[in-house]
């Protein structure tokens, strides 16, 4: 929990960090704003890792 802050950081990677440079999750929150939606973070399974969840509303029918 206490990481979930730095993880929407531009340029910031966890401890298990691969290749990349820390945009990835910056930028889908970002986008999600930008469309009128939100990016929340969790626990992942069982406690491990994280879960990223992206809500965007929905069209309007018609």
């Amino acid at each position: 929990p206490e990481a979930r802050p730095a993880a929407v950081s531009r340029f910031a990677r966890g401890e298990a960090a691969g290749p990349g440079m820390g945009l990835g999750l910056p930028v889908v929150e970002e986008i999600a704003t930008l469309f009128g939606g939100r990016l929340t973070l969790s626990d992942g399974a069982a406690g491990r890792g994280l879960l990223a969840q992206v809500a965007l509303p929905a069209l309007p029918r018609g």
